[in-house]
């Protein structure tokens, strides 16, 4: 899915970051999978990827958290339309 949607974002003028479990280290795990910015619709934030049934660990939760708290924007994405909102609406 991540070898997908990533070359689809950039196709939509998207900057995106992957970030690797092996930078952040076992201490900083939870960390959405990329850090995402869209110019053209003003979204820039933390990007989880998921498969279609997966779920949130509890360390992610935390972050996702953390994210809300300090309005930085995070997005679970589990499947290529939901990852569409990112360049089709200005996500607050």
């Amino acid at each position: 899915f991540r070898n997908v949607l990533i070359p689809h974002l950039r196709k939509k003028w998207c900057k995106v970051y992957r970030i690797e479990n092996s930078i952040t280290g076992k201490n900083n795990t939870g960390i959405g999978d990329l850090l995402v910015f869209c110019e053209s619709t003003n979204w820039g934030g933390f990007v989880e990827l998921k498969s279609r049934i997966g779920d949130l660990q509890d360390n992610q939760k935390e972050f996702r958290r953390l994210c809300d708290l300090c309005g930085i924007k995070y997005l679970l994405v589990k499947t290529l339309e939901e990852a569409e909102r990112i360049y089709r609406i200005n996500i607050s």
